[in-house]
């Protein structure tokens, strides 16, 4: 769908208050929510206007849904609209700047395609571009697409800030002393999909188990609930000499609280490659967990050492599997350290990656930059 050509009738005014409308499916008890809560609820009322447009299905809105509707100025269901129904409501709206959250789902991204604002924003999307001409800018930052080689490659202007989302975390969530201390014995852990633990993140893994005397590693995720895939799994750590009693599986976890508290379990969490975690990432750093990650060259292959370099932790992030497994067995010999990361990581994540008035503050400033210059065209 090519852009759609509309009048706006909004004032071309660069310094007025501005209605941005915030398009998604998944205003409900979803992950996307963790990072989207901080954003709405910072929000400059004196300089903005905040819409939301529900999309998706009505059976899904629950208590976060509830929660983002009070939070928002203006609420409006499109539930069971069409593509360019929504879009005509959002136009109708006087929208100034529409932003579409986690834009790689085809159910968020199709309403923009209709442009029905004068500037059309893709937000909270770490896996590239929309492909949309209608789309202007993408927000990002410097180590998801760097340098004027991403430029050329998007159709969109990747406007890039220090981080290109924030993580809302969970409230009284305790962080308990790290299960090293008591055992003696390092416990790994990694929380996420199993899609992404392929053949190699195995092998490494193997490796850093076998070199790692007593140690332990537990797998958390809802895939876990299938008997093949636990079996599948067993098999190939088997490969590589990991008996079977040293790779707990957990399936999923009911709860939020209960699931953050997981990570309790776990001294070092270990990221897959060349597919890191975002959301894991976050929550393992939120409780003190130190992440060891491989660096990649592009995207969402950053996206954990990304966050490690904001939160001050360049030191967990290797650049090739030897480096990977060296640095995990050289924590996994510190217990002292382990404890430091314990103490400090929260601390220091609230005040540089989760410090959601900071990041508010600069979209913000980008939002209003972005509207200046359609003002301007």
């Amino acid at each position: 769908v090519g852009p759609v050509r509309r009048r706006f009738a909004g004032a071309r005014d660069p310094g007025r208050r501005l209605r941005i409308g915030y398009v998604s499916a998944e205003f409900f008890d979803h992950i996307a929510m963790h990072f989207f809560r901080p954003v709405i609820q910072g929000h400059d009322r004196n300089r903005f206007e905040i819409a939301c447009y529900a999309l998706g299905d009505a059976a899904k809105a629950d208590h976060v849904t509830d929660e983002i509707r009070a939070a928002a100025d203006l609420w409006r269901d499109a539930y069971g609209l069409s593509v360019a129904a929504a879009a005509d409501a959002i136009a109708a709206d006087q929208v100034d700047i529409v932003v579409g959250i986690t834009d790689f789902l085809a159910s968020n991204r199709r309403v923009l395609a209709y442009r029905p604002a004068p500037v059309a924003v893709s937000y909270m999307n770490q896996v590239g571009t929309t492909g949309l001409a209608a789309v202007d800018y993408l927000i990002a930052n410097e180590r998801l697409y760097p340098g004027r080689d991403a430029d050329r490659l998007f159709p969109e202007t990747i406007v890039r800030l220090t981080d290109f989302d924030t993580y809302g975390p969970p409230a009284d969530v305790a962080i308990e002393p790290p299960p090293v201390a008591a055992s003696g014995r390092v416990t790994f852990g990694c929380f996420s999909g199993l899609a992404k633990i392929g053949r190699d993140v195995v092998a490494v893994w193997s490796r850093i188990l076998r070199d790692a005397p007593g140690s332990r590693l537990i797998l958390v995720s809802p895939g876990l609930d299938d008997a093949t895939q636990r079996a599948r799994l067993r098999t190939e750590f088997g490969a590589h000499g990991v008996s079977a009693d040293r790779v707990e599986t957990i399936g999923r976890i009911a709860g939020r609280a209960e699931y953050i508290s997981t990570y309790n379990r776990i001294d070092i969490a270990l990221d897959p490659f060349p597919f890191g975690g975002g959301t894991v990432t976050n929550e393992a750093l939120f409780m003190g967990v130190p992440v060891i990650a491989l660096d990649g060259d592009y995207g969402y292959r950053r996206m954990t050492a990304g966050l490690l370099v904001n939160a001050g932790c360049g030191e967990l992030i290797a650049r090739d599997h030897d480096g990977y497994a060296r640095l995990a067995l050289d924590l996994a010999a510190d217990p002292g350290r382990i404890a430091g990361y314990k103490r400090d990581l929260r601390r220091r994540c609230l005040a540089t990656i989760f410090n959601s008035r900071g990041h508010v503050a600069e979209l913000e400033n980008a939002y209003r930059a972005m509207w200046e210059r359609y003002c301007a065209s």
